[in-house]
């Protein structure tokens, strides 16, 4: 299914996440194509780890960006926010996406201890992505 296609789930689970207004939302999704554009050419190996990796980590930092949470994941059935935003992105063939690979991606990130999640804009008293 091509990515435009699900434009507005894409978008409106990013809305989802955020507590204020999304800001432009052509230029978020121009971020997420660019993303997207460079995950369909990766040349991926038996197992795609790193190159799962890249692309949820470019999503989450524009899902960081643009709604201030960090992206999160949990063990049960219903998801984060950030898990959701991602499930509703079409991603690679090659890829062979489950949500356990996803899950596992998300933890890689560690985003309470990664610089590029620690910025000023995650005060403790921004809400995390499991809310």
């Amino acid at each position: 299914m091509p990515l435009s296609d699900k434009k507005t789930e894409i978008l409106s689970a990013l809305r989802s996440a955020c507590r204020h207004p999304l800001g432009d939302e052509t230029a978020i999704w121009h971020e997420i194509e660019s993303v997207m554009d460079r995950a369909r050419l990766e040349k991926c190996d038996w197992n795609p780890k790193a190159e799962i990796d890249r692309c949820i980590h470019a999503l989450a930092l524009i899902y960081a960006h643009h709604t201030g949470a960090r992206p999160a994941f949990t063990n049960c059935d219903s998801g984060t926010r950030f898990e959701r935003f991602i499930l509703a992105i079409p991603m690679p063939v090659q890829f062979r996406i489950t949500r356990n690979r996803i899950k596992a991606s998300i933890r890689r990130i560690d985003s309470p201890r990664n610089p590029a999640f620690t910025g000023n804009q995650f005060s403790r008293t921004t809400p995390h992505a499991a809310e």
